[in-house]
């Protein structure tokens, strides 16, 4: 028998879906930079760039690389998780999330040197 699990894959997105998550954005006031935070981190077009993982623009200065990295880090850092009981799926996927946080942080600083 045939599995009839769903499994996600980063596919194109419509034109009009990005207009309406935008629109649902700026209802929930969410910073530009935080919307193309979350759309790098779940669509993926834009995991490509390590400055839309961090949420900032390209053009940020290295201070604002370190600030936002250093935030990111705090937020997802998973032994902050586990020792706030998460469960282990959170658990993962917060390691999974600091994997791509540190390598744009080292892309870009890279880049930089």
């Amino acid at each position: 028998m045939r599995s009839m699990k769903p499994t996600w894959r980063p596919l194109r997105i419509f034109d009009n879906e990005l207009v309406f998550l935008e629109t649902v954005a700026a209802i929930f006031r969410l910073p530009q930079a935080a919307f193309h935070r979350v759309f790098a981190r779940h669509v993926g077009e834009d995991a490509r760039c390590p400055y839309a993982v961090l949420g900032l623009p390209p053009d940020a200065d290295s201070e604002a690389v370190k600030k936002a990295w250093r935030r990111l880090v705090a937020e997802h850092h998973p032994d902050r998780l586990q020792a706030r009981g998460l469960p282990a799926d959170f658990i993962r996927v917060a390691t999974e999330r600091m994997a791509t946080i540190n390598a744009a942080y080292s892309a870009i600083t890279r880049q930089a040197a």
